[in-house]
């Protein structure tokens, strides 16, 4: 997971993640002002996570290694997800996913299906805004929304947090060099 210019939406997919709480429209939006991502528990079912996770680690199987220290020496990407599996079309079309974009951006098209597998290990990306490649002038209204979906749980044992990181802090006060913020204000 990458800081982004704009926005993050976390979906905790993985079976650790469950939780009764529902966030929903306007929860979900707000979260995402104030700190710049947001989380839906619950958003895919067991037997969809599961399935996913099984194709993802097929193809994982022949997939190298990145190729320079920006992809991850341990880590592997899989590019042109939906390419090479139909396991996750349920989840580019995801209500709540579509009803976060249809608000933040507006119009929009899904750019980048990319499974990635970070290895034990893994340095961390330097934090960088993922609409970056845009020649725009800073502030500027978010170009890019990144949703994630983990398939396995974040935590100590499996190294995530040391190399999945984001910089929070929407539209709180805090040194703004110091965290990326949401709608860059």
């Amino acid at each position: 997971m990458t800081a982004t210019s704009g926005t993050c939406v976390w979906l905790n997919a993985a079976r650790g993640c469950r939780t009764k709480v529902r966030f929903v429209g306007d929860e979900i939006l707000a979260t995402l002002e104030h700190d710049g991502y947001a989380t839906i528990p619950d958003a895919a079912e067991p037997s969809q996570v599961a399935a996913a996770r099984a194709d993802l680690e097929a193809i994982l199987e022949r997939t190298p290694s990145g190729r320079d220290d920006f992809e991850g020496h341990r880590t592997q990407r899989v590019y042109a997800l939906f390419a090479k599996t139909r396991t996750l079309d349920a989840f580019a079309v995801h209500p709540q996913v579509l009803a976060v974009l249809d608000e933040v951006l507006g119009h929009y098209q899904l750019s980048a299906p990319t499974g990635i597998s970070i290895g034990a290990g893994e340095t961390a990306q330097p934090l960088h805004p993922d609409d970056g490649i845009y020649p725009l002038p800073r502030p500027h209204p978010e170009l890019v929304v990144n949703v994630m979906w983990p398939l396995e749980d974040f935590t100590e044992a499996t190294g995530r947090p040391a190399s999945c990181r984001a910089a929070t802090g929407g539209s709180t006060s805090g040194p703004a060099r110091t965290r990326l913020r949401s709608r860059w204000k």
